[in-house]
């Protein structure tokens, strides 16, 4: 398990009492986690990432052609004022696609298609283990001084995260039904133990910049999101590009690793593609999702039209 995975911690469970109990008896408000499906829709091993992608930039040119895209990526930030936008997308969440699809995928009817797109969009990220292990390409913040290390770069990110992790805990509880199952205990965290392995993680991760993990994510939360919503395709993908662009704002790629995490992505949603588990929960999602945006439950064919003999230039 990775620092980012650990770092989301303790999710509440319901545990049932001694003496079961109707589901009409059960107190309405008690929170559940959403069932997600057992099947894995892709192996890490199923995509030689390594193989696949060219290597990273090592000509001095080249490399000082990629710093340069981070530092105006960053300047461009600070002058449009979209610098803590960035910084939100290091959340590998799919939610954050929320304004491109044209609806709050943290909305709780909305729990079980993202759970679902989270999954397929996490196994397409993981396949990028082994290419950054192979490059360990050192992260642009550590090519030069000039570049601003933000978001999942610091160890501020992981401690606030905890932070909000536990706020979240307390309001989940304060908010049960006293009605409700309490939920099962988990031991205290050793808080100096967790900044350890936060500060040992930032130190290996340092080295891990090619290709984009995040990007990779994002590739995929684009492409399952537009098979769900086909009709949002074009701000879906816009949205992917920019999520890519926000990992050169917050300094933890070079254009070259984004632009390597976009061909990752997607070669591993065609895999995925031809795996009957995930064409199952993807039908079951789009039913779900489409309902729930009040769209035609029959996906629209968006073929672009047939330009005529006539109009064609000649």
């Amino acid at each position: 398990m990775t620092v980012r995975s650990a770092t989301i911690l303790l999710t509440l469970l319901c545990m049932g009492g001694a003496t079961p109990s109707l589901a009409s008896d059960k107190p309405k408000n008690c929170p559940e986690a959403p069932a997600a499906s057992k099947v894995q829709y892709l192996l890490s091993s199923q995509v030689d990432v390594t193989s696949m992608l060219p290597p990273p930039p090592h000509g001095a040119a080249q490399q000082q052609q990629d710093l340069d895209a981070v530092l105006a990526a960053q300047r461009a930030a600070h002058k449009a004022g979209t610098l803590e936008h960035a910084i939100a997308d290091a959340t590998e969440d799919c939610v954050r696609f929320s304004d491109a699809l044209g609806y709050d995928l943290s909305a709780k009817e909305a729990e079980k298609a993202l759970a679902f797109v989270n999954k397929a969009a996490h196994e397409a990220g993981n396949t990028v283990g082994a290419a950054k292990n192979y490059w360990k390409r050192p992260r642009p913040y550590m090519a030069s001084s000039q570049v601003e290390k933000l978001a999942d770069m610091t160890l501020a990110f992981y401690q606030q995260d905890y932070a909000k992790q536990q706020q979240r805990r307390r309001e989940e509880e304060a908010q049960r039904d006293p009605a409700c199952p309490a939920p099962k205990a988990e031991p205290p965290d050793d808080l100096q133990k967790l900044q350890a392995g936060w500060e040992k993680y930032l130190r290996e991760d340092a080295y891990h910049s090619y290709p984009s993990g995040h990007t990779t994510f994002g590739t995929a939360c684009a492409i399952v999101l537009s098979q769900l919503v086909p009709e949002q395709r074009d701000a879906l993908f816009a949205r992917s590009r920019d999520y890519g662009n926000s990992r050169m704002v917050v300094g933890a790629h070079y254009a070259s690793d984004v632009e390597a995490g976009r061909l990752a992505g997607t070669s591993a949603m065609m895999l995925m593609s031809e795996n009957a588990g995930y064409e199952r929960d993807l039908a079951t999602a789009r039913t779900q999702l489409r309902a729930l945006m009040k769209l035609p439950a029959e996906v629209p064919d968006l073929e672009p039209p047939k330009v005529s003999d006539k109009t064609a230039s000649p």
